[in-house]
C-alpha cells in the first residue's frame, strides 16, 4: 500500500502463488478519498478478500506488511482501537475454508 498526500489517495496490490511460487493470480488497485491509514488498511482487506472469493481460491495464506491490522485479528485485547476493522475482517475471513 502506498499513500500519498495524507492517504487521500492510494494504491494497493495482491499476489496470489502456488506452492512453488509461481505467481498465479495478480491485481493491483487505486482507491480514492481515503480518510486515515485504519481506513485504508480496511478497504485493501477487504478487497483482496472479496477477490479471493470471486477467484474461488478457498484455502489461502495470507502475508501482509499491516502487522497492527493481523496482530488486531488475532489478538483482539491487544488492538482495541483496531477493532472495528478487525470485526469487519474476521467476518469476511469466514466465508474462506482457510
Amino acid at each position: 500500500m502506498d499513500c500519498s498526500k495524507g492517504c487521500g489517495l492510494m494504491g494497493a496490490a495482491w499476489i496470489v502463488k502456488d506452492e512453488k511460487g509461481r505467481v498465479l493470480e495478480h491485481s493491483r488497485r487505486v482507491f480514492s478519498d481515503v480518510k486515515s491509514i485504519n481506513e485504508a488498511q480496511l478497504r485493501v482487506w477487504l478487497w483482496v478478500l472479496e477477490s479471493m472469493k470471486s477467484l474461488r481460491k478457498n484455502k489461502v495464506v495470507f502475508l501482509s506488511t499491516f502487522g497492527d491490522i493481523v496482530e488486531a485479528i488475532e489478538k483482539p485485547a491487544l488492538w482495541p482501537t483496531l477493532q472495528f476493522e478487525a470485526t469487519e475482517i474476521k467476518r469476511e475471513l469466514q466465508s474462506l475454508e482457510a
